[in-house]
């Protein structure tokens, strides 16, 4: 009798703690599912290319993009891709307009957070249109950062950039590749920095084409700040005789640009160009103006001169870690290896200075 009862009690012992272990794992289940909410309740997610495109119904949001977009992704040929739009393709995040009166319309004012992944094979065909670009205007006291936009074709007219037409905030370790072409205020990444922004630690390999102001990484960078940055794709003046052209920037009014550099070459196909554009193309040097620590190489660039204050270098000379006097940078043992105590890294002899926080080739 009393062996029936032990094995009873046995057996009921077992199942409590059965129980016990699925009220638990219950418990836990809940808590992974709930906790990401709770902690990211005011971020929306960006996770295909409709959630991207919903981001124009609340400008003032907080964004994280989770994972890459390119043509494969959801909503690509309805939104974003060379079909999308009846053939313009991607339409701006934040359409605003400069007028007399003031911006006209809605910029962007919230927080865009990149999470390091990249916006891929975006198109935008808008050749009449103007502030065209990923975001359209980048408003005063919003942000983006840790963004790559890659394989862009972008066409606008005025104020035409990869990323931004006109950053009135803030961007940072973001980059764009691709190309970008427009009529006046055309940039790798931004088309305009403008008001008190700033642009830091970010770049462009953008090719860039346009007819009165275009630069390598910012157009026109007004009463703004551009720091630790540099541009790489070519500039070209389509045609007329506008000098505002610039490895770097097509034109510094009045603005800051600091520890920077620049190593695309610089065109005016239409006839014998000028060869005093190899950093900016043109600069004016009242008010906040400023620049100092930039360079850009005069082999690659074709260009033996600039505007604004540059220091022409061969090759040889970029490469060298001794060249960059002033800035926070770090030689490495290979383009992979990475120092992020420094703003720069670089491989001595082999390349040019770049970011430290650059995914590693």
């Amino acid at each position: 009798m009393k062996k029936r009862e032990t094995r009873r009690d046995s057996k009921r012992s077992k199942k409590r703690l059965v129980g016990i272990i699925a009220a638990c794992a219950a418990v836990v289940v809940v808590a992974a599912v709930l906790v990401p909410q709770l902690v990211d309740s005011d971020t929306v997610r960006i996770r295909d290319w409709h959630d991207l495109n919903r981001v124009r119904d609340d400008l003032a949001g907080s964004y994280l993009l989770v994972q890459d977009l390119d043509s494969t992704t959801a909503g690509y040929d309805e939104v974003a891709g060379p079909t999308a739009n009846d053939g313009r393709g991607w339409e701006p995040i934040g359409q605003a307009h400069f007028l007399e009166e003031g911006i006209v319309g809605e910029p962007f004012d919230g927080t865009f957070d990149g999470g390091g992944h990249e916006i891929r094979d975006l198109f935008i065909g808008r050749s009449d249109e103007n502030t065209v670009g990923l975001f359209g205007i980048v408003g005063e006291g919003a942000a983006v950062r840790d963004l790559g936009i890659v394989g862009a074709n972008v066409t606008g007219h005025f104020s035409v950039g990869v990323l931004a037409s006109m950053n009135l905030g803030s961007v940072s370790n973001s980059y764009s590749t691709g190309s970008v072409i427009g009529h006046s205020g055309v940039g790798g990444l931004l088309g305009g920095n403008g008001y008190g922004a700033t642009v830091s630690n970010s770049y462009s390999d953008a090719s860039v084409t346009g007819v009165m102001v275009a630069g390598g990484l910012v157009g026109m960078n007004g009463h703004a700040t551009v720091r630790d940055s540099y541009a790489t794709g070519s500039v070209t003046r389509a045609r007329g005789r506008n000098v505002n052209f610039g490895g770097f920037v097509g034109r510094n009014l009045e603005g800051m640009i600091v520890n920077c550099y620049s190593t695309g070459s610089v065109h005016f196909p239409d006839e014998e160009g000028p060869a005093e554009h190899g950093f900016a193309g043109s600069v004016v040097t009242d008010g906040g103006y400023k620049m100092t620590g930039n360079y850009w190489d005069v082999e690659t660039s074709g260009q033996g001169g600039t505007a604004g204050d540059a220091t022409g270098l061969t090759t040889a000379e970029m490469m060298d870690p001794a060249t960059y006097e002033g800035w926070s940078i770090r030689a490495v043992d290979g383009p992979g290896r990475r120092n992020t105590a420094y703003t720069w890294n670089m491989v001595e002899g082999e390349t040019y200075p770049f970011l430290s926080w650059q995914p590693r080739s």
